[in-house]
């Protein structure tokens, strides 16, 4: 339930704070994070280290807790999508939203898994 929630936190957040940061690129959603590399890339980093944090910190299920992890970010994706306005290529925009996220959730957790790997052994 944890990984969950902190998903969608994760994704809302950091989308919102693109959404107010925003200058006007000139598109009709111009803080969305799939207008553009840069504001792609603060939610792709953003949820990838949050997720390698989570999975470095959680014992066993990292699995369990990065497939939790990008659902919530997600749904909250979809929320935020249809609260601002979906516009016609919704479909396409989940879609594309939920690779991009999913990647980077992967990404963080695999990263996590190896640094608590890592430790692990340095400890033991």
């Amino acid at each position: 339930m944890v990984p969950l929630v902190v998903g969608g936190l994760t994704f809302a957040i950091t989308q919102v704070w693109l959404l107010a940061a925003s200058t006007g690129s000139g598109t009709s959603d111009p803080g969305w994070f799939l207008n553009g590399p840069d504001a792609g890339f603060a939610v792709m980093a953003t949820v990838a280290i949050v997720s390698a944090l989570i999975a470095a910190l959680r014992p066993a299920t990292s699995l369990e807790g990065a497939v939790a992890f990008g659902a919530g970010a997600v749904v909250a994706m979809i929320i935020v999508l249809f609260v601002t306005g979906p516009g016609t290529i919704f479909p396409i925009v989940i879609v594309v939203g939920t690779v991009v996220l999913s990647v980077a959730t992967f990404v963080g957790s695999g990263l996590g898994w190896l640094l608590r790997t890592a430790w692990t052994r340095v400890t033991s």
